[in-house]
């Protein structure tokens, strides 16, 4: 059977057991299908229903995942939201509906979101947005005071405040239709959506002659302490690279003193430039600003990254070794094209073992045992820019890119358009954390930008996938990764583990009694059994009532037996049930 086909008739299945109250059947059903069609959000919304309806402490999570999978979905954004509220999520709920806000009120569609907002806590709410040449501002009270209230727009260079009505739309054509704007509350917050871009791509290169080195750009806005590891260790390597390297510290209106006194003290030294934004620009226009401040190659660094040794001379050799190079990243722990162990490892990386894993790499690389290779684009946690391409091509779109994810994207993909190749150097490690800068807006984000990559350039999501698939790094990581375990560092390390363990107290009401197989995988020797035992199940009698449940990966001869139901790895990201809580659920005898 074809594979949707199978979904469907699976779901359809599960859809009927969930409504005639066979609550383990319709949620073995819904996890197999969320688990083999990770993008799709049917089978997670009737999860979601399902353990609302017989284990309502797990449906937040449950829900969560469902919208994760349709993030511009209003339904799914208020169904997540309403399961937040019955659980005490007040405060995930307005951080997280705010986020909502611009799109909601664009579409007319913001009703029930305001009011969970007021069920939350808030008091007024404002969301802004671009149209065309325009700023769109909506602004709304949530205690009953229906009086207007008043909102600055304001650029480095001006500020307007102007009156809005509740829950009207205000209008603004701004004169000078470039810059970016800030719009808040006047002596309140800034709306969400703020800031708004309209300044074009190509409004970064500077007159001037290029000048040799580099400029490191770290934009800053939270995490004190990730802050501190971050340039501690940049300004630790300055002294082990020959290139120039100038550090440009961008401190995104942070709202944290402490953390900026401590920015002030370091540039005070000396040992950093450091610009402040007046108001919150987001992570590209901060990029982008200091990209104007100089005429060099940029380098841009998360502020959640550490490095070591030489590791700008490494990035910059690779970025020299042709002149069709636009842009160098590194390997690192976290780093999805770029990343060096499988997903199922530990993530965190030490110190310690970054010196180690750089080392190997670096060592390697001189030996001529790996060599840079070629991807379809890099990715800005560390990302190596040559000036001559900035100048031919600009910088990151803030206009069409929302505040971040998948802006390197966009900038690599015209950078090729222009005849340009993009690298990573073999020869280097850096450890990126991954920290969660966007908190809740992540998911939204993501899905927005997404969406201006596959229109501007629908071919690059199957290049992409084919490029994971082919896996052209898969030689240089083997023997990196190899170097790295006779070197004796503890990265990468496998996840401990979770003991399966069967808590036949939890079991929902069920028309099966099932038996867990674990860890199977497809032609294994393992198979042989199970396929035996499952057919000696199919044949007891025509409505067996005992079934399989399988947690692995089984054939297509071990399904077809009809007492089986597959349950695949889950994926790091979402993993609602874990393989035992789900056995626990699908009354599965005995311990595992």
């Amino acid at each position: 059977m074809v594979p949707s086909r199978r979904a469907e008739a699976l779901l359809a299945q599960a859809s009927d057991d969930f409504r005639h109250g066979r609550f383990a059947d319709a949620l073995v059903t819904a996890e197999s299908v969320c688990r083999t069609f990770r993008g799709q959000a049917a089978p997670a919304v009737l999860r979601a229903k399902v353990l609302e309806a017989c284990r309502p402490t797990m449906a937040p999570r449950a829900w969560t995942a469902a919208w994760a999978r349709d993030p511009l979905n209003a339904d799914l954004q208020d169904a997540m939201l309403a399961a937040w509220l019955k659980t005490d999520g007040q405060r995930r709920v307005a951080e997280q509906g705010m986020t909502f806000l611009p799109g909601r009120s664009k579409a007319g569609t913001e009703a029930t979101l305001l009011d969970m907002l007021t069920r939350a806590g808030l008091r007024k709410a404002g969301a802004c947005w671009r149209d065309g040449k325009a700023i769109e501002i909506r602004c709304f009270c949530l205690d009953g005071n229906s009086a207007r209230m008043r909102v600055v727009v304001a650029t480095e260079a001006s500020r307007e405040v102007h009156e809005v009505p509740e829950g009207a739309h205000l209008r603004i054509e701004p004169s000078n239709t470039s810059g970016v704007y800030s719009i808040a509350f006047e002596n309140g917050p800034l709306l969400q959506g703020s800031p708004i871009s309209f300044d074009e791509p190509a409004s970064i290169p500077q007159p001037g002659a290029i000048e040799p080195g580099v400029d490191v750009i770290v934009p800053v806005y939270r995490n004190a302490q990730g802050v501190k590891a971050c340039l501690r260790s940049l300004l630790d390597s300055l002294p082990h690279n020959r290139t120039p390297a100038r550090v440009i510290v961008v401190n995104d209106a942070s709202p944290e003193p402490a953390l900026v006194l401590w920015l002030e003290s370091l540039a005070a030294a000396g040992h950093i430039e450091l610009l402040h934004n007046e108001f919150n620009l987001g992570f590209i226009e901060s990029v982008n600003r200091a990209l104007r401040h100089g005429r060099r190659d940029a380098l841009m660094l998360n502020s959640d990254t550490l490095v070591h040794g030489n590791w700008i001379d490494r990035l910059h050799a690779a970025l020299g070794s042709a002149p069709d190079v636009a842009s160098v990243m590194p390997w690192s722990n976290n780093a999805e094209i770029g990343s060096l162990a499988p997903r199922q490892v530990e993530t965190h990386c030490s110190e310690e073992d970054l010196a180690v894993i750089d080392s190997a790499a670096a060592r390697l690389h001189a030996a001529g045992e790996t060599a840079d290779m070629q991807v379809p684009t890099t990715i800005g946690f560390a990302m190596l820019m040559r000036r001559k391409v900035l100048d031919g091509i600009g910088g990151l779109d803030g206009a069409a890119m929302t505040r971040g994810y998948l802006e390197e994207v966009d900038w690599c993909l015209r950078a090729r358009a222009a005849g340009f190749r993009h690298m990573l150097a073999t020869g280097v490690f850096v450890v990126h954390e991954g920290s969660a800068s966007f908190g809740p807006e992540k998911q939204l984000r993501v899905r927005q930008n997404q969406a201006v990559i596959s229109a501007r350039y629908p071919h690059y999501n199957d290049e992409y996938i084919g490029f994971l698939r082919t896996d052209p790094l898969g030689e240089p990581r083997r023997k990196l990764l190899h170097a790295i375990a006779a070197a004796g560092a503890t990265w990468p390390g496998t996840r401990d583990a979770v003991k399966p363990r069967i808590d036949p107290r939890a079991a929902l009401k069920s028309e099966y009694r099932r038996i867990a197989v674990w860890d199977l995988d497809a032609g294994g020797g393992k198979e042989a059994e199970v396929l035996a035992l499952a057919r000696r199940l199919a044949s007891e009698s025509e409505d067996a009532k005992t079934r399989l449940l399988v947690f692995g990966f089984a054939s297509e001869a071990l399904r077809h037996t009809g007492v089986v139901d597959v349950i695949p790895p889950a994926g790091n990201r979402e993993e609602v049930l874990p393989d035992h809580v789900l056995a626990s659920l699908a009354g599965c005898d005995g311990p595992a």
